[in-house]
């Protein structure tokens, strides 16, 4: 069994090899987390873009959580 990173931050130049991780990541089940980013390093574009793996989070409804009935 592989383990995964719960969160990943991809990186790399402004091209195509850029476009083809963030392309593959919700395959492995990983969601688009942000704002990309764009920075200029020695004259070349990188860019990054946070991915995260969704977890199961209980969702307590406004009525239940004040103890309300139906």
């Amino acid at each position: 069994m592989t383990i995964r990173k719960s969160c990943r931050f991809l990186t790399g130049l402004a091209d195509a090899g850029f476009c083809q991780k963030v392309s593959d990541a919700p395959p492995e089940r990983y969601v688009l987390y942000g704002y990309p980013v764009v920075a200029s390093c020695n004259g070349e574009i990188v860019c990054g873009q946070a991915v995260i793996l969704p977890v199961s989070i209980p969702v307590v409804l406004q009525h239940e959580a004040r103890g309300e009935d139906d």
